[in-house]
């Protein structure tokens, strides 16, 4: 019993909001971010996923996929790391480095990646199947 509580804590998120953001505002704190911690031009998209529900659970998922290019790795990190928020349920669950650009021998690599920023929603009113 304790082993099958512990296998379905293991799939319960650890930061959820009571309300989903819109689309628009989480493109804002995007733009915003992206404007702190990347070269102008990097940020080249945004687009805002479907809210799906987390399996048979009271979660569900709101992502958005962001498209970067022309960026090193450090600054993609920062990138990664600054739009995370906790509070606002918000977590950066994937990143894909696509294709990397030839520089200078003197300057570090650059690259084009997705990364995927999603929102965790809890609602205790779980469709029944």
């Amino acid at each position: 019993r304790l082993i099958s509580q512990i296998e379905r804590l293991r799939t319960v998120p650890k930061f959820a909001v009571l309300n989903a953001d819109s689309p628009q505002a989480i493109s804002a704190r995007i733009e915003e971010t992206a404007r702190r911690t990347l070269p102008a031009g990097a940020l080249k998209g945004i687009q805002p996923e479907s809210v799906r529900r987390l399996g048979n659970t009271a979660y569900s998922l709101n992502p958005t996929l962001i498209q970067v290019q022309a960026v090193t790795l450090a600054e993609l990190a920062s990138f990664a790391a600054s739009l995370q928020n906790a509070e606002q349920g918000l977590v950066v669950t994937e990143l894909r480095l696509l294709e990397r650009e030839m520089v200078g021998e003197r300057e570090p690599e650059r690259w084009s990646g997705n990364l995927k920023l999603t929102q965790t929603i809890y609602s205790a009113n779980v469709p029944r199947r």
